[in-house]
């Protein structure tokens, strides 16, 4: 609760009952920043604990792949609570480290906790990270700003379902970007590098043609002008359905996510 104080006085009664203990060493270890765990190791009568807060410092530094490894030490002996905790920061570490053994800015490594992307941010993320907005804008180094500018002449923030009012849409360089934004991203993308400009509202087109009102996803309706994007990211696995069944739109949209499904693009 933040209170070290009384984690302090609780933390010294602990270690007179027992000095070993994982759990008071761990505390102890978030309490004083010099307090070394690795000394601590072998008077300890448990380590998974230990090692998951080592695994957990290491990532707070940056150290993904270290963090990665203990963690997946620590799992071979965790018990079912500690996976199921710590599980979602270990597949982070995992998802870090690949990116981080790539040779790319450090600049743009702060990017890589985005809870939230803004548009700028996230296509200079892809630029940063894959080779597929290198192969659409060429490979020489660009800031974010350049970057962005060329993508916005590709019409990549576009929907393609409906015309009309959404023909000349932009999304602004500093909004956060929802679900749908970035599948509406990822779809034209995706339609650019295959080639298949003629495709790119086939779900919408067959839905009409056919008379089916019924979305087969309940919180997108079929005159979403992002219809195709979200149907096509569906189909073609680049995106998923949190729960099986809805697309949940308006959701934002974090780096490690984005990273993954730029991965199966």
């Amino acid at each position: 609760m933040g209170d070290k104080k009384n984690a302090k006085l609780l933390l010294s009664k602990a270690k007179k009952i027992n000095p070993g203990d994982p759990h008071a060493l761990v505390v102890e270890h978030r309490l004083e920043d010099t307090f070394s765990l690795d000394k601590k190791l072998l008077i300890s009568d448990d380590s998974v604990p230990i090692i998951v807060e080592k695994a957990i410092f290491y990532y707070k530094n940056g150290s993904y792949a270290e963090s990665a490894a203990l963690f997946d030490k620590a799992f071979l002996a965790a018990d079912k609570a500690y996976i199921e905790a710590y599980g979602p920061i270990r597949d982070t570490a995992w998802s870090l480290k690949d990116v981080q053994s790539s040779e790319n800015e450090k600049s743009s490594l702060s990017l890589l906790n985005e809870k939230e992307l803004t548009a700028k941010n996230m296509v200079f993320l892809i630029y940063e990270y894959s080779e597929i907005l290198q192969n659409v804008i060429g490979a020489r180094a660009k800031n974010k700003n350049e970057v962005y500018g060329q993508l916005i002449n590709l019409h990549l923030f576009t929907p393609v379902s409906i015309d009309s009012f959404y023909k000349n849409h932009k999304v602004q360089p500093e909004k956060s970007i929802s679900r749908i934004e970035c599948a509406r991203f990822l779809w034209n993308l995706y339609i650019l590098k295959k080639g298949m400009h003629s495709e790119a509202t086939m779900y919408s087109i067959a839905y009409r043609n056919n008379n089916f009102s019924q979305t087969p996803i309940p919180d997108v309706s079929v005159k979403s002008p992002d219809f195709d994007a979200v149907l096509g990211c569906i189909e073609n696995e680049l995106m998923e359905l949190p729960d099986g069944i809805n697309f949940y739109p308006y959701k934002k949209v974090s780096s490690l996510e984005l990273l993954d499904w730029i991965k199966k693009l």
